[in-house]
């Protein structure tokens, strides 16, 4: 895991000098590099939690179908899918209305 880390790292540190040798030869300011990164860093964040949102909900509502029919053919153990599906839903749901409040 921490090889992954570091080449995470490296990875984004050579994104970062990339851009910025891109931002200099345009001849930016900082503090317009700044803006122009903060505005792609939200609308590319905001793109992400929609993603996350929809397939949280795609799979939560079919796995919520499933264990409703599998409760209509009398399985009682198909209960207790049925609410642990259900707050992890509204906790997923919740943590990301939390980040996107917090962070976007």
């Amino acid at each position: 895991m921490k090889k992954f880390i570091n080449k995470l790292y490296v990875l984004l540190f050579g994104f970062i000098a990339s851009a910025l040798n891109v931002y200099a030869q345009q001849g930016s300011s900082a503090s317009g590099l700044l803006q122009s990164a903060s505005t792609e860093i939200h609308g590319i964040g905001t793109m992400l939690l929609n993603v996350a949102s929809g397939l949280i909900g795609v799979v939560g509502a079919i796995m919520l179908v499933w264990n409703f029919m599998k409760r209509a053919k009398g399985d009682q153990q198909s209960n207790d899918a049925i609410m642990n599906w259900g707050s992890a839903l509204l906790f997923t749901a919740l943590a990301l209305q939390i980040l996107r409040v917090a962070y976007f």
